[in-house]
């Protein structure tokens, strides 16, 4: 539980930021710094859950609501650039009546300072994820969910430093979608995993999400529409409702590139040497040895993920797992790197 406190007008409100997946920090639970914010007061610490991030005295919601956008992205530069595994929330949400009643001898009010009034209804708020709630009203952290989830090793004072250091930098934030905050996350944790395959899946399919299939040609298309309406004439071709949705259902995929191809575009715009504005030369050597690690890998994904076995190095073209994994991650990692604004060696 919120302590209790007796509100002087303006109402002010806190927002509480609690990472669920993050990993068990170095330092003991409990332990804390204090940094400034935009000139208040910012508690990070560490709790069971994993980083806890507190800021207090936000003269209204829409505030609250804008520090979280700034906290999430400060939290995201820091897990890319310092490998700090964390899970960050994609909204903040806020406080909400509960049914929760607590009794007069509530051991809990008792040492809180709780007034008898205050003692129901009560606000709630999750243990887990982000919360903007009143300080003037009793507010209550519902503890009953727990996820239990393997823990890594870090250390609270990475993210006190990188913190200073974003809120020191002058750079603009651009906006970014909830994939790209979850790729970020995926390739912090990825990064510090020992399971081989499913950092290797894991980073694949988060390269999947940052990718945006294009349109295939207009005369493709066309060729698609007319042969959709063929279809749907029963021209030559089955009568069977169920049979020529499946048909159609294939030439709606045929209008768009697959989605390797869509990887395969997003890594080469980014990572290729004379193609990129900033490239990754120590990965590749121009577009077509771009390509053509990007084709082996998914091959190699393809294999675990329906086989659940090793291709032949003949399959991978001559590629090594070591080799593939490393595609992934590295151009995942340079890729985010970009769009948050983080240097690129």
């Amino acid at each position: 539980m919120i302590p209790y406190s007796r509100a002087t007008p303006p109402i002010e409100y806190s927002l509480r930021v609690s990472c669920p997946f993050a990993p068990q920090f170095s330092m003991p639970s409990g332990s804390s710094e204090d940094i400034e914010v935009d000139g208040r007061r910012c508690k990070l610490s560490v709790e069971n859950e994993g980083l806890l991030v507190q800021l207090q005295g936000l003269p209204d919601v829409e505030a609250a609501h804008g520090k979280f956008r700034k906290l999430r992205h400060i939290l995201a530069r820091i897990s890319l650039e310092r490998r700090v595994a964390i899970q960050i929330p994609v909204a903040a949400r806020e406080a909400q009546v509960s049914d929760v009643r607590f009794m007069e001898d509530d051991r809990r009010c008792i040492e809180r300072g709780w007034p008898d009034g205050a003692r129901g209804p009560v606000r709630m708020i999750g243990s887990d994820g982000a919360w903007i709630y009143p300080e003037h009203e009793c507010v209550a952290i519902d503890g009953a969910i727990r996820l239990n989830m393997p823990v890594l090793s870090g250390d609270l004072s990475a993210v006190v430093q990188g913190v200073r250091d974003e809120l020191n930098d002058t750079h603009e934030s651009e906006n970014l979608d909830d994939r790209t905050f979850a790729a970020v996350a995926a390739h912090a944790h990825a990064s510090r995993s020992t399971q081989h395959v499913w950092r290797f899946l894991l980073l694949v399919m988060h390269l999947e999400a940052l990718a945006s299939p294009a349109e295939a040609s207009e005369k493709v298309r066309k060729a698609a529409r007319q042969l959709k309406q063929s279809i749907r004439t029963e021209c030559g071709y089955s009568a069977d409702l169920d049979t020529q949705n499946a048909l159609c259902a294939a030439l709606d995929m045929a209008g768009k590139e697959s989605i390797t191809a869509a990887v395969q575009r997003l890594i080469r715009e980014h990572c290729a040497p004379g193609v990129a504005p900033r490239p990754l030369p120590s990965l590749f050597t121009d577009a077509a040895d771009c390509d053509a690690k990007v084709r082996a890998m998914y091959t190699l994904r393809s294999q675990y993920t329906h086989t659940g076995g090793v291709p032949s190095p003949e399959r991978l073209k001559g590629y090594d797992f070591s080799t593939l994994a490393n595609v992934a991650g590295a151009s995942l990692g340079h890729i985010l790197r970009i769009r948050l604004g983080v240097p690129v060696n």
